[in-house]
């Protein structure tokens, strides 16, 4: 059945507030506005979707309000001190369309969230939304015809007037200001309506002009998610069977790669022990200033771990599951695994060495918050070589928590109150 064939009265009412969720939207970015206007917005959004979704009948699935308490979080909370004001923004965001999009169950892996997550925010920013654009015209003007064939969108004379009238006042807030500058008989004429039009009436156009497509993509979203229109061109049994289809790599190949990389590790290790591991003890090395040891390798570190992580990804992508030697593979994953945390736990104790000499901040408890959400993933990545779990589901939940609670707790000031009972009890050098 097509998606429109059960339009009624009350899909038209959702156009116009997804049109008054458009406007709102641009309107937060050309007013200067306090600071209650993005909760508002937010709680507004997660009701019209909620209740939309009630009036078409559809139950959110359980999956869904996980992420509804992080987007309620994220968009109500008012901690900005913490230096991550864009980030969060841009995380709400994301978590929206996610959240939006996993209301109906639409997520591939069941209506859930796992190692798909790429996909599923693919359609839930891009293609769901962009393929249902025509979605509001569509409903907005969807009638009925009177023989009992099948619905067709049309435009009636009633409404096609009132559209032109909508065009017409429009470009009138535009030419009405510039005649009564051209002409002053006709700037008397119309007295104070030009400026009323010129303060009030060209602000709102203009802004009505970007928020229209806001407004569209919104609804597109919605409507694509809870009808099932456009949702089905990416499919989980086509995304299996192409991870099947490019499971190439012998293991041989796999192993000789992690035999090396782990060996330059522990070459590397054992050369540089007694300097890596001198934070570990509290002690720092001879010629270095707390500074200079805590940065120097931290962040190459963290990118050698970023690094480790993608290669263990892209070895469980490619490699062949066929070869008998694929129980080596799980070894050379624990043994690179083990490295890693390694070279985390370092990581880690330089930072620890750098905060008993300077205190708390909010980048470093970034910082350790990362090398956390690292240590997870690795940990579950070597439990996961002799017992299946959903690793990729876990370790993105558990870092939507961390990051969450990073936008929203006030870090500058539990940094302050820290280095103070610090500073006071002696830990700070």
């Amino acid at each position: 059945m097509n998606a429109f064939d059960r339009v009624k009265g009350m899909d038209r009412i959702f156009c116009g507030l997804y049109l008054l969720l458009g406007y709102g939207f641009i309107w937060m970015f050309t007013n200067s506005t306090s600071a209650w206007c993005l909760p508002v917005y937010t709680v507004f959004y997660t009701a019209v979707v909620l209740v939309y979704a009630r009036t078409l009948g559809i139950r959110p699935v359980k999956e869904s309000w996980f992420w509804f308490v992080i987007l309620l979080i994220l968009g109500i909370s008012q901690e900005m001190d913490n230096g991550m004001m864009v980030g969060r923004f841009l995380a709400l965001l994301l978590v929206a369309a996610y959240w939006t999009f996993a209301v109906s169950g639409r997520l591939l892996d069941q209506g859930r969230t796992s190692g798909w997550i790429l996909f599923d925010g693919w359609n839930a920013l891009g293609m769901v939304p962009f393929t249902n654009m025509d979605a509001l015209i569509r409903v907005l003007f969807h009638q009925k015809s009177g023989d009992g064939e099948q619905d067709k969108t049309s435009l009636s004379e009633m409404k096609a007037v009132a559209l032109g009238l909508g065009i017409a006042a429009v470009l009138l807030c535009i030419l009405l200001p510039l005649l009564s500058g051209a002409d002053a008989g006709f700037e008397m004429l119309t007295g104070d309506v030009a400026d009323w039009i010129t303060a009030h009436l060209l602000g709102f156009a203009l802004r009505m002009c970007f928020a229209i497509p806001v407004s569209f993509y919104l609804f597109g979203l919605t409507f694509g998610g809870l009808t099932g229109r456009h949702t089905d061109y990416i499919k989980e049994d086509m995304l299996k069977k192409t991870k099947n289809q490019i499971q190439i790599l012998p293991v041989p190949a796999a192993v000789t790669t992690f035999v090396l990389i782990c060996g330059v590790y522990l070459l590397f290790i054992g050369l540089q022990g007694s300097y890596l591991f001198s934070a570990l003890a509290g002690k720092l090395p001879e010629a270095f200033t707390y500074a200079e040891y805590a940065r120097r390798g931290f962040f190459e570190l963290c990118q050698v771990s970023v690094w480790n992580l993608c290669i263990l990804i892209m070895s469980d992508l490619f490699t062949s599951r066929k070869d008998k030697q694929f129980m080596c593979l799980k070894g050379m994953n624990v043994c690179l695994s083990v490295l890693t945390l390694l070279l985390i736990t370092t990581a880690i104790g330089k930072m620890f060495l750098y905060i008993s000499a300077y205190g708390l901040t909010a980048y470093r408890i970034l910082s350790l918050t990362f090398m956390l959400w690292l240590t997870i993933i690795f940990v579950g990545w070597i439990i996961r070589q002799w017992r299946t779990f959903p690793l990729a589901r876990i370790s993105i939940l558990t870092g939507a928590v961390l990051y969450t609670l990073l936008c929203v707790l006030p870090m500058s000031s539990l940094c302050r109150y820290y280095n103070l009972w610090a500073q006071t009890h002696g830990f700070l050098h």
